[in-house]
Order: structure tokens, then sequence, then C-alpha cells
């Protein structure tokens, strides 16, 4: 994917507001940069070079009774912090 690809893809998805709250960035899960289409690995090359972050959510174990007491465990979703500068070049 090139650089344009990239950047008008992550503009198009609209970010996760409750992931990562550091100003300036916007916070993209992977799932859905999956879903439209985009190379995940080429999107985390790119918003780490332009200054962000690829980041997941920590897993946490889900309530059950009975005999799944303790056993149902949510794994973490990977996101990409990107800087929102970084969609406007």
């Amino acid at each position: 994917m090139t650089e344009n690809e990239i950047r008008a893809l992550l503009a198009s998805i609209p970010p996760s507001p409750f992931l990562d709250k550091t100003p300036g960035t916007v916070a993209v899960l992977r799932s859905l940069v999956e879903e439209a289409g985009g190379d995940p690995d080429a999107v985390a090359r790119w918003v780490e070079a332009k200054g962000g972050r690829v980041d997941k959510t920590q897993r946490f174990q889900l309530p059950a009774l009975g005999p799944n007491f303790g056993r149902k465990i949510s794994n973490g979703k990977v996101f990409y912090v990107v800087p929102t500068e970084a969609l406007a070049d």
C-alpha cells in the first residue's frame, strides 16, 4: 500500500472513542483496517514512521458461573494510535 492509500484508508475509518486518549491522536482498530481491505502490517509500519504506535487493549476475564467459572478470557484488541496531523498530510 502507498502512503496516500494508507492515509485515505485510516481517515475513512471512524476512530474508536474509548481507546487511547492521547491528545492529538486517534485510535483505529486493526480489525476495521482488515475489514476495509488494508494491509495491517503496512499500516503499522506507516503509523510508526509517522510517530504513532501499535497498541493492544488488556485481556480480561469475563465473569461466568457454573463449570465455566473463570475460563472465559477476552483477548485484547489491537489498534493503531495515529497522530491526527499524519492523516492531514
